[in-house]
């Protein structure tokens, strides 16, 4: 009876524990829909628009991974855009983030959302063509 009562008690830990990690996944922020705000030239800065939401308003930076899917060899870059104050105290809104590529051709732009605890968001990518 005592041994049964052990196991009841510590599947309802579990339980709770299992819990307890999904509601940290509520608080996550998350990138709604990306897009390419004109049209992207070759050595020319252009701009992307997130459309996000964080329950807790605190992201703090943007993660942004460049990718080039054109040719036998394929390189990609990754820089992080810290100190984001528009999105800062925010639960939702837009950010406009700087987007270029040196080289024309399919390009892919991932972004991942970083709050002030280091918690990310999914990421989001939206792939272009490059204009020489």
């Amino acid at each position: 009876m005592r041994r049964r009562r052990l196991v009841w008690a510590c599947l309802a830990a579990l339980v709770l524990i299992g819990g307890a990690g999904g509601a940290d996944d509520t608080d996550r922020p998350e990138i709604l829909n990306v897009v390419v705000t004109s049209r992207l030239v070759a050595g020319r800065a252009g701009q992307a628009r997130l459309t996000y939401r964080a329950p807790r308003a605190n992201v703090v930076a943007v993660v942004q991974t460049l990718e080039d899917l054109d040719g036998s060899r394929r390189t990609s870059s990754q820089r992080e855009i810290g100190t984001v104050a528009a999105a800062f105290g925010h639960e939702t809104g837009d950010l406009v983030v700087p987007l270029a590529f040196e080289t024309p051709g399919r390009k892919r732009a991932v972004f991942v959302l970083l709050t002030d605890e280091r918690v990310e968001s999914d990421p989001a990518s939206v792939d272009v063509d490059v204009a020489p």
